[in-house]
């Protein structure tokens, strides 16, 4: 029992050693002893920054947020304090709105909308799809049995 701990104790060593030796494809260690050492603090030293944000509310009721002033909407400026997490948003377009009432996505590429009268269709074509792969599946696992 003594020497299989030990194995298993070297084993464990060379597993926290190994990253250290072993090359990467550029020609250096996979980690430096600098991969260890902690990110700067991602606190802000000081008193947080105020921000200014703009925010409206659509014909739907929906609030929107933004950094900047939108043309063409009339926005109320709220000053914020505190620490702000932002993102970029996508922008809208008016075009996108009337295609997607009409079934024909605009968006993005990657992305794509269903008009509510269409999903029954999409569910059906995704039900169908999961059942010829799972014949597919039962007809290679029974492939594998015959071999």
């Amino acid at each position: 029992m003594g020497i299989f701990i030990k194995l298993m104790i070297l084993l464990a060593l060379g597993a926290c050693v190994a990253p250290f030796v072993i090359k990467g494809p550029d020609g250096h260690p996979l980690m430096t002893l600098d991969d260890l050492k902690p990110e700067q603090s991602i606190v802000p030293a000081g008193p947080p920054e105020k921000v200014t944000v703009y925010r409206w509310q659509d014909e739907n009721g929906t609030w929107h947020f933004a950094s900047d002033v939108v043309e063409g909407i009339e926005a109320e400026a709220v000053e914020l304090d505190g620490v702000i997490t932002t993102m970029d948003a996508q922008e809208t377009r008016a075009s996108a709105t009337s295609s997607l009432a009409s079934g024909v996505s605009s968006l993005p590429d990657g992305l794509m909308s269903v008009s509510p009268d269409q999903l029954g269709e999409v569910v059906d074509t995704a039900t169908n799809i999961q059942q010829t792969m799972d014949e597919r599946k039962k007809t290679l696992d029974q492939m594998m049995q015959d071999r």
